[in-house]
């Protein structure tokens, strides 16, 4: 999942991880396993996004975590994540009762465990300077092709927006037009171009120090 799951609207800001959804297409089985994300540097824990996944083995994976941080600057960080100290999460999926809700030691006292993770790289240590890290390749045992999404250089903005109220406070009708509230609204949506570097469409070559296996 590309962040925290919200569950009854009530579970995004404290979830301690999101979820990875594994796929055998042999057998057709799923399963449900948690990346801690680092909670600790975000204002809210919902506020981290996974930007991309890529498959080492069946059992090793890299990612991207990426987000705002509690000083309002972003991250963009890859990560390498072991799947074999986690737990199997399906089991302990019952209402009212969804690991999401669980601090870290209601998790142990569960016998709920994270997948584990190590550092990879910090791309903005590197000078990257783009808001959204979205394209991960590994190319071979010791080199990544990270690429950004620009959102086609250009981005939404509110015109003639109604004082006070955000954009999730806005519904649109079946003829398209705004209402708040339930009261038609003279908001529209525009698009706005991006500044530089956020309107580049940028190509990284990552070599690492270390093999990754």
């Amino acid at each position: 999942m590309q962040s925290t799951l919200d569950i009854d609207g009530k579970s995004k800001k404290q979830a301690r991880f999101t979820r990875l959804v594994s796929f055998d297409p042999a057998t057709g089985k799923t399963a449900m396993y948690g990346y801690p994300i680092d909670g600790e540097a975000y204002s809210k824990n919902s506020d981290a996004k996974i930007g991309d996944i890529v498959a080492i083995d069946n059992q090793h994976l890299l990612l991207i975590e990426q987000g705002t941080n509690k000083n309002d600057a972003m991250r963009n960080l890859v990560y390498k994540v072991d799947l074999r100290p986690a737990t199997e999460l399906s089991a302990f999926d019952k209402p009212g009762d969804y690991p999401e809700f669980d601090d870290k030691k209601t998790l142990a006292q569960r016998g709920i465990k994270l997948a584990a993770k190590s550092l990879v790289v910090d791309l903005r240590q590197l000078g990257w300077q783009q808001e959204k890290a979205e394209g991960l390749a590994l190319i071979d045992n010791r080199m990544l092709a990270v690429t950004n999404d620009n959102d086609f250089g250009v981005k939404a903005v509110m015109q003639n927006p109604v004082e006070g109220k955000k954009r999730k406070d806005y519904r649109v009708t079946d003829q398209g037009t705004l209402t708040v509230d339930d009261k038609p609204v003279a908001t529209t949506i525009g698009l706005k171009p991006l500044k530089k570097p956020e309107v580049d469409s940028e190509l990284w070559i990552v070599t690492l120090a270390e093999p990754l296996k």
